[in-house]
């Protein structure tokens, strides 16, 4: 666990090989930065945990866990320039793979793989507020199925792009509310399904 909370330049790598990882890193103020990096061979590395959580200024945070385990990622980025990079069993079998992210103000980001082949994974991302973007792909070169994503941008920029490729009974479920949406959802394979939502802001 890595845990920064004075403020200024702030910067954290982890880096776990292996089996069984789990990894925190905490920045609160500053110009915050953060890498985590877990698995070790593909098809031989299990399962890998990690909670990332950065709180105001310049933010950013990437989050690697390869092989072939299960591996759960939470992000909560609140406040300023956000970003965020997630990938998930891109050099292996990649299965019941969780991630959860949340920004909350000022110019968001995020970007999601789940993939190689992808089965039972699930992505939920919230953006609410300022320039929200977001794309999220759950790919597969053999077969995928059963996977969901659950993406919400609550006002400003938003936009939004998913890829659901390959395999059959993927989910993906969007919900636009306020100022600038436009969002494009892609799935191939059999027995999908797409739910696109676009209204206006909620009353606070």
């Amino acid at each position: 666990m890595i845990l920064q909370d004075a403020g200024s330049g702030n910067t954290s790598t982890i880096l776990q090989i292996d089996d069984a990882n789990i990894a925190e890193n905490t920045q609160t103020g500053g110009d915050n930065v953060s890498l985590i990096d877990q698995g070790g061979l593909p098809f031989f590395s299990g399962q890998a945990t990690a909670f990332v959580n950065q709180i105001g200024d310049s933010n950013i945070s990437t989050v690697n866990q390869r092989a072939d385990g299960t591996g759960a990622v939470s992000v909560t980025q609140t406040g300023n320039t956000n970003s965020n990079l997630v990938n998930q069993g891109t050099s292996a079998v990649a299965t019941l793979n969780n991630f959860v992210l949340i920004q909350t103000g000022n110019r968001n980001s995020s970007t999601t793989n789940q993939g190689f082949n992808s089965d039972n994974n699930r992505a939920n991302v919230l953006q609410q507020g300022n320039d929200n973007v977001s794309t999220i792909s759950q790919q597969s070169f053999l077969s995928a199925s059963g996977n969901d994503i659950d993406l919400d941008q609550i006002a400003d920029g938003a936009q939004s792009t998913i890829s659901q490729a390959g395999g059959q009974g993927n989910s993906a479920i969007v919900g636009q509310f306020g100022d600038a949406h436009v969002s494009s959802v892609s799935q191939t394979g059999n027995s999908h399904t797409a739910i696109v939502t676009q209204g206006v802001r909620p009353a606070p």
